[in-house]
């Protein structure tokens, strides 16, 4: 590959009025030549709203070694103070010892995108040392250098390193980044799912223009008319599941949409008033009374969970076993007053609880086999059969 012609006229791209720099853009006072397979980065910051990196720029001079030298460009990022993680690697470029001293470009094939913060920028050599000269200034703990083959590449991360005063005279170009007006709304977010105490709503992102790059939730707790909305302590992420104190209540989530140039925020209708469960059998209903037709059966209540608001009743016929059960027309009351043709069966009660979450059924054990009347005399009964008078 070809050196990159030498500039004299100052460092390339400062006169531009869409670029900007960051880095040591001035020639240092000493002067040092760069040894074989080593990386080397100085810290700097990237001001606010941070940029797209193009290319990074270092000047460079010839040294009494004799050859050519191949460095390629690289940032850092900065963690705690030193360079860490591996964020962009340039083109290379071929320094000969019959090159032109000056400033020269060490381009990246895709420019590297980076947000306002400090950054650790320098070159990764070849395996040929000295030939390459640079300059510098001396900054306490300015440097930080490991050594690393070339033909590997620039380690990832940065790994330890060896600190030093040289500041290299080594700057990047970047384009800097537009800020954003905040996100604004087009439409508000809306809620997936059936407002139910235990079963989870879900909280569809609303339309934003200004391209958001996150999102935050709140969900709210609001009067059955979907007003006077407070914030549900915790209840922050997308989804959310009622729970007790929700019954009652309409359900809305507040949705903040945000990007380097601020936030906005909308939020979402109300769902419907959260309802409980339906109502779940603890124990079955009971019945009262004497199982004779003519004398009242009652219905007791059962127990049950999710605090029931209605009962219904269904009063059964069943078979002297108190099976085969059918329910008894119009018998629907908590009463029951069994009648002739409940002589000889047992009868049993269905109980239906109900609340607004739904309804749930339970059916009381069978009573004695219902006896006829006390006022009624039983049937006749055969105590001796039939016999028959003539000749045949």
């Amino acid at each position: 590959m070809l050196a990159v012609a030498a500039s004299t006229s100052g460092p390339v791209g400062i006169a531009n009025a869409t670029a900007r720099t960051f880095g040591k853009t001035s020639v240092g006072a000493s002067s040092d030549v760069f040894a074989e397979s080593r990386k080397r980065v100085n810290r700097y910051e990237l001001p606010s709203p941070g940029g797209t990196v193009s290319k990074l720029s270092v000047y460079l001079a010839p040294s009494p070694v004799s050859g050519e030298q191949v460095l390629k460009g690289i940032i850092y990022a900065d963690s705690l103070g030193a360079p860490s993680a591996l964020l962009g690697t340039s083109e290379q470029i071929i320094f000969k010892h019959t090159s032109a001293a000056g400033w020269y470009d060490l381009t990246f094939s895709s420019p590297v995108k980076l947000a306002a913060g400090n950054y650790w920028i320098g070159v990764i050599t070849g395996g040929t040392g000295k030939v390459a000269g640079f300059r510098y200034d001396s900054v306490s703990s300015s440097r930080d250098w490991n050594q690393n083959a070339y033909t590997s590449g620039p380690s990832n991360p940065f790994g330890a390193s060896t600190v030093d005063a040289e500041q290299t005279s080594l700057y990047a170009t970047y384009t800097e980044v537009a800020a954003l007006p905040p996100p604004a709304n087009i439409a508000p977010p809306t809620i997936t799912g059936s407002a139910k105490q235990g079963q989870a709503l879900t909280e569809v992102h609303g339309s934003w223009s200004n391209e958001p790059t996150s999102f935050k939730y709140q969900w709210l707790q609001c009067s059955s008319l979907g007003e006077g909305c407070l914030p549900i302590p915790a209840a922050t992420s997308q989804t959310y599941v009622p729970v007790a104190g929700d019954v009652g209540h309409t359900i809305k989530v507040e949705e903040t949409a945000s990007n380097a140039g601020g936030s906005g925020s909308a939020t979402s209708a109300g769902t419907g008033v959260a309802t409980p469960p339906p109502p779940a059998n603890i124990a079955p209903p009971t019945i009262t009374g004497s199982a004779q037709q003519g004398q009242a059966l009652t219905e007791v209540h059962g127990s049950w969970s999710n605090e029931p608001t209605s009962f219904k009743d269904q009063w059964l016929q069943c078979d002297s076993l108190g099976g085969n059960c059918n329910a008894i027309p119009a018998a629907t009351s908590q009463t029951y007053v069994p009648v002739a043709g409940d002589v000889g069966h047992t009868i049993k009660v269905e109980e239906t609880a109900s609340n607004a979450g739904g309804s749930g059924s339970a059916t009381s054990v069978a009573t004695a086999v219902v006896a006829p009347s006390a006022a009624t005399p039983p049937p006749p009964a055969n105590i001796a059969p039939p016999t028959i008078t003539g000749s045949a």
